[in-house]
């Protein structure tokens, strides 16, 4: 079972959050997380899922719950900052995960981890 100590240790990154709001995060990954789908990289898992989910919902507060697309160039002189759409690759239902490293290290343990439970047999 996923715990919050060491999900900090992984992800010190958010250290700084409240302990309780990462745990409520770590519950809400917990239930979208197949456990005999994921097997031994379960916990990995929901660890990357609730760091994906932390940075989304850090940017949309950020922004005013507004999101405006990963920032595709930027400039420093007279300020300019483009915003364009995420990636839409690996099917409209996993464009969200490729707004963050951790959304794509997921996708990536899923797909392994789905491919061999079906290869093994196990639907």
């Amino acid at each position: 079972m996923p715990y919050y100590g060491q999900f900090i240790a992984l992800f010190k990154e958010f250290i700084s959050l409240e302990e309780a709001y990462v745990n409520l995060w770590l519950d809400v990954c917990i239930s979208q997380v197949d456990e005999k789908a994921f097997g031994r990289q379960y916990a990995i898992a929901v660890y990357y899922l609730t760091a994906h989910r932390l940075s989304v919902h850090k940017n949309l507060g950020d922004n005013g719950g507004i999101d405006r697309g990963l920032i595709t160039s930027e400039s420093i002189g007279d300020l300019s900052v483009s915003y364009g759409q995420p990636n839409t690759s690996g099917g409209e239902g996993d464009v969200n995960y490729n707004q963050t490293a951790y959304g794509r290290e997921f996708l990536a343990i899923r797909k392994m981890q789905v491919i061999n439970y079906i290869a093994a047999g196990r639907r």
